[in-house]
């Protein structure tokens, strides 16, 4: 099947689900798939990816139906055009899949998706702090130890890379891209450094500048968007996403603005950020 005809009869039963007076409106029509929204039908850890729903999925075993609508949303899929998340019922889980595993190109190797969604989850976070200024969650903090001299407090910081599923070793790692930083900032009582470090040679001359560009992204001024332009999963254990980053200009257009490199393992069954070039 080509074209988008299918999409009826689960909007019809999603308004069985509980949604009375949730009009959902919606249009066949002939365009082209690439104009279209893509369908995921996720199953607890396995997911499908489809151009249409197969008419021999009963819509009574769906339980429940998701559009998602936020650029950001559509983005963890990598597909502008909309997502259509279908949740069937679990005790449907082995016939759906039954019937999914005979289509051919339907079912999307979950790593490559779990891959795909972890590098956007990070950037689109990461984005969004830069741009709410809040800089306490995407990079260390100049603070006063308990012996009143000045460090560095990454807590926050490591916690929330962490959250975002960078491995161990690339933490650690941040952590000691640092280390001249906060062997000079030990020499530094924290009064001198609050009314004495107001130049930014101070900062560079000591390896403290990092709040002059963005660590993930580079650059000084923040980006707008990412865009993943390529994924390769180079083994069951390796994954490589090329990405570019963009800018959106004051008519609303994107322009090129750097690309970068993220690498991914596969860690005891969780994927894990390992390196980003």
């Amino acid at each position: 099947m080509r074209y988008l005809f299918t999409i009826f009869i689960f909007s019809i039963s999603f308004l069985t689900f509980g949604q009375k007076g949730n009009d959902i409106n919606v249009r066949i029509n002939s365009e082209p798939l690439d104009s279209l929204p893509k369908f995921v039908i996720k199953m607890n850890e396995t997911e499908y990816f489809l151009d249409t729903i197969p008419d021999s999925i009963n819509p009574d075993w769906i339980e429940k139906i998701e559009v998602l609508k936020s650029e950001e949303q559509k983005n963890i899929y990598g597909n502008g055009n909309g997502i259509v998340l279908i949740y069937p019922q679990e005790k449907y889980f082995k016939q759906i899949s039954l019937l999914l595993e005979s289509i051919p190109n339907s079912h999307v190797d979950s790593d490559s998706v779990k891959v795909e969604k972890i590098v956007n989850n990070f950037f689109n976070w990461y984005i969004g702090e830069i741009k709410t200024n809040n800089s306490v969650e995407f990079m260390p903090q100049f603070v006063e130890s308990n012996q009143g001299m000045t460090t560095l407090d990454f807590s926050k910081y490591l916690k929330n890379l962490r959250q975002y599923q960078f491995s161990d070793s690339l933490i650690e790692s941040e952590r000691l891209t640092y280390l001249e930083c906060t062997s000079h900032l030990e020499k530094v009582k924290y009064s001198d450094f609050k009314s004495s470090w107001t130049d930014l040679d101070d900062f560079e001359s000591t390896d403290c500048d990092f709040a002059n560009s963005y660590r993930w992204t580079g650059g000084m001024e923040p980006i707008d968007c990412i865009r993943i332009v390529d994924l390769k999963m180079t083994s069951n254990q390796t994954g490589v996403v090329q990405l570019k980053f963009c800018g959106i200009d004051s008519n609303n257009k994107e322009y090129f603005w750097g690309k970068k490199t993220v690498i991914l393992e596969k860690q005891y069954d969780n994927w894990k950020i390992v390196k980003i070039d």
